[in-house]
């Protein structure tokens, strides 16, 4: 009986077992008017944390437009959303791989905040992200600044990856970072290719 109220609960509030709060969620797409042009799509996971501006239900907070509620109207804004509205592929396109994305994860100069800070960036931030820019001042920029306090954006194994720029103090260790993460994937595929085989 208890075991069924907990259960309910779970269901009711909306708790994402796969994500923790400060979690980079990574949403793989192509473009509507063009198959072939993929890119990602950043959002972090708060869950049913309060903050001050957070409406109940929205669990994520991203980088998306359009805003009609900021005057004047803007094409891109950070703002609280539905995660259940991101896996929308109709919307985005035939592809929209979702994922846990903390890539920055485990690399020395990158660690992901507490909890505190995390929070203190997203108040720093909400509905002040200046112009937006899918170069120099994207969803990624945002999101890895929020968990990491460092804007990134790579856009890994997308047609954007090599069009995105970061600070050029960091550019070298991510040249680094961008080879490791590739040759992981690539040690990836090549695993799961043997598992086929054998």
């Amino acid at each position: 009986m208890v075991l069924v109220a907990v259960i309910l609960l779970l269901a009711a509030t909306g708790i994402n077992s796969e994500y923790s709060f400060g979690d980079i969620i990574s949403f793989e797409r192509s473009c509507p008017c063009m198959s072939t042009l993929t890119y990602k799509h950043f959002a972090i996971y708060v869950g049913n944390k309060e903050i001050d501006g957070k409406e109940s239900g929205k669990d994520i907070y991203q980088r998306t437009g359009p805003v009609f509620a900021i005057n004047p109207l803007q094409l891109s804004d950070c703002i609280f959303s539905k995660l259940e509205d991101e896996r929308q592929p109709s919307i985005f396109g035939a592809k929209n791989v979702e994922k846990k994305d903390n890539y920055l994860d485990g690399f020395e100069m990158f660690t992901a905040g507490p909890e505190d800070k995390i929070i203190e960036r997203i108040q720093e931030t909400k509905g002040n992200c200046n112009t937006y820019n899918p170069i120099s001042n994207n969803c990624e920029h945002l999101a890895t600044y929020i968990r990491y306090g460092v804007r990134v954006s790579l856009q890994l194994n997308t047609s954007g990856e090599n069009l995105c720029k970061n600070n050029p103090l960091i550019c070298p260790i991510l040249t680094d970072i961008k080879a490791a993460l590739q040759n992981e994937a690539q040690c990836h595929k090549c695993v799961q290719s043997s598992k086929f085989e054998g």
